[in-house]
């Protein structure tokens, strides 16, 4: 007993004197932190009751925003006190866990020499034995109540810290609104200086005026469609004249091959104007066409007919009737390709990219400014310059054409 019994029981109440000890501590500063807790719930009432407000309360919401970081101060000044509190209480229980241990050992012992203390001392021996059993439970809550308590206290920094964040911020809003309340006072005031008169409001409610013009006069809608019936009828007729008339045939035997173009050019060069001139007096006098300028007209239809004539008689001399037939297949591009019918822009891609390197582009040209003088000079040049330039090639080509079959000929008269 006085070896080890009675000095375990007196390191037990030591113990368990200073778990009271820490437990007090602990109670006090939960106390505090309780006394704290309405100062800081103040301080939040009056950031509440600060911002029903903007302009008159911002003042307010500055000041409860400072009560605000004293209190959360506060708070983690007391959160500091309880976690140290609560290390005291720890170390307290575990010194309380050493003594009961010690306490059983002096029990069984004790159990062992005397039969009469055996059982007397039996349920000290259990209840000991349960306080040992539940210590490390306790334990582990006082250690996690510690860890709390130090989250408690970060929590409590970041507070003070977004608290100190939010009071910058409301000075700012509260001098942007100042600053905006300024410039929509000055706005105002030179709004309200502006004088303004009907012909200001009749400025903004009609800024432009449309004013219409009539540059041209083109009666109906056959006007605008007979530079496209024009091109399409001299087209027709050049492969209507070189079906009947023999084009690949001298009609006597030629001392060459330019001998032999020359007497086909005349004929074409005739038969060409010819057609032209007819087609202008059935359109002018015979369906009562409206024209401009006739000059213009007669000259780009002649031309227009000579195109089309030389560019038939190339491909009948240099193919036969299969370059019949590609004449028929080049009038059906063209006449998709042309923008007599429709605007070009309304066309699909292969059309709108043919469009500019064909012939009947520039004769539905050039008959649109001859009758009606509105596309301007630059069209008509174009038209004329594109048209002569056909002409030539066509009749370089023909050439060639004629020359090439002569020898062929005169080969086969040698061999034979």
């Amino acid at each position: 007993l006085e070896e080890q019994l009675i000095p375990g029981a007196t390191q037990l109440n030591g113990g368990l004197n200073e778990a009271v000890e820490g437990s007090n501590q602990l109670t006090a500063a939960t106390q505090s932190l309780n006394e704290r807790t309405p100062e800081l719930v103040k301080g939040i009432n009056q950031l509440a009751q600060g911002g029903s407000s903007l302009n008159n309360g911002l003042s307010k919401l500055t000041e409860g925003s400072g009560q605000l970081v004293d209190g959360v101060s506060q708070l983690q000044a007391g959160s500091s006190s309880f976690g140290s509190g609560l290390e005291k209480y720890a170390f307290g229980v575990s010194q309380v866990g050493e003594g009961a241990s010690k306490l059983a050992n002096g029990a069984n012992q004790l159990d062992a020499n005397s039969a009469a203390l055996n059982e007397g001392s039996s349920a000290l021996v259990k209840g000991t034995e349960q306080l040992a059993g539940n210590l490390p439970t306790l334990s582990n809550g006082v250690i996690q109540l510690a860890d709390g308590a130090g989250k408690i206290n970060e929590g409590s920094s970041a507070l003070a810290e977004g608290s100190g964040k939010l009071g910058e911020g409301i000075s700012s809003l509260q001098d942007g609104t100042v600053e905006l309340s300024e410039k929509l006072s000055d706005g105002a005031k030179e709004i309200s200086e502006n004088k303004t008169t009907d012909d200001n409001y009749s400025m903004i409610a009609e800024p432009t005026q449309v004013k219409e013009q009539k540059s041209s006069d083109v009666p109906n809608y056959g006007h605008a469609l007979a530079p496209y019936v024009l091109s399409l009828g001299l087209f027709v007729g050049a492969i209507a004249f070189n079906m009947g008339f023999p084009t690949g045939l001298p009609s006597t035997r030629p001392t060459s091959g330019v001998a032999w173009w020359f007497s086909k050019f005349t004929v074409l060069f005739i038969q060409a104007t010819l057609s032209a001139l007819v087609l202008d007096a059935i359109m002018i006098w015979g369906m009562d066409l409206q024209v401009e300028n006739m000059g213009q007209f007669i000259g780009v239809s002649i031309l227009t007919s000579l195109t089309f004539m030389f560019i038939v008689t190339f491909l009948t001399v240099g193919f036969g009737n299969p370059g019949r037939l590609l004449a028929m297949i080049f009038l059906v591009l063209q006449l998709g390709a042309s923008g007599g019918m429709f605007p070009v822009e309304l066309t699909n891609n292969f059309f709108s990219h043919v469009h500019p390197f064909i012939p009947m582009t520039y004769s539905v040209m050039g008959f649109r400014q001859a009758m009606s003088t509105s596309l301007g000079a630059d069209a008509l040049t174009a038209s004329i310059v594109f048209l002569t330039g056909c002409i030539i090639v066509f009749n370089l080509l023909l050439l060639l054409t004629m020359v090439i079959k002569k020898r062929k000929a005169h080969n086969i008269e040698m061999n034979a």
